[in-house]
């Protein structure tokens, strides 16, 4: 199965739910529930497709899931922050992953490093450990060889990185 994480450190095995999107928005409760039964330890959520935080919680305890994560996205952080960090204490979670932005240019890449690094600050003030999950695109590099993603060293943000998308 694509999307799955683990980590050297525990040996944990979880899925990250985006990768399983289609399904889990058409019944989340049962994707989670056939996860569990193919033996993975864990999930990394993206998003609860109109369910209540606590049934999904409770579900997830009594599959012998733990929930490591929850991919939100930057643009729904930077609008409800408060919001956001009450769904993820009701599902007794601390980490807030936040997915890369899009960068085309290098001009895009320092806005999306300097958005990046208001989240994590915000999130790391609501008492949420932020981790950015990031992918190729803030690899690539630009016509002077900067690294798209990483041009404004000075606007980094305070995110812990995620090795593997592992908890």
């Amino acid at each position: 199965m694509t999307g799955s994480v683990t980590t050297a450190e525990t040996g944990l095995i979880a899925v990250q739910l985006y990768t399983l999107r289609g399904q889990a928005e058409l019944d989340l409760l049962q994707t989670i529930s056939e996860v569990a039964a193919l033996g993975y330890d864990g999930v990394e959520l993206a998003g609860l497709h109109g369910l209540d935080p606590a049934e999904v919680a409770r579900t997830c305890r009594e599959l012998g899931l733990e929930i490591c994560g929850a991919h939100v996205g930057v643009e729904r952080f930077e609008d409800e922050p408060d919001a956001v960090a009450t769904e993820l204490r009701s599902l007794d979670l601390r980490t807030i992953v936040f997915p890369s932005l899009p960068t085309s240019s290098p001009e895009d890449g320092d806005s999306a490093i300097r958005r990046l690094h208001a989240a994590a600050t915000r999130a790391l003030g609501l008492g949420l450990t932020p981790v950015f999950h990031n992918h190729d695109v803030e690899l690539r590099r630009a016509a002077d060889g900067a690294m798209l993603g990483y041009r404004d060293a000075a606007a980094r943000p305070r995110c812990t990185p995620r090795r593997i998308n592992g908890w």
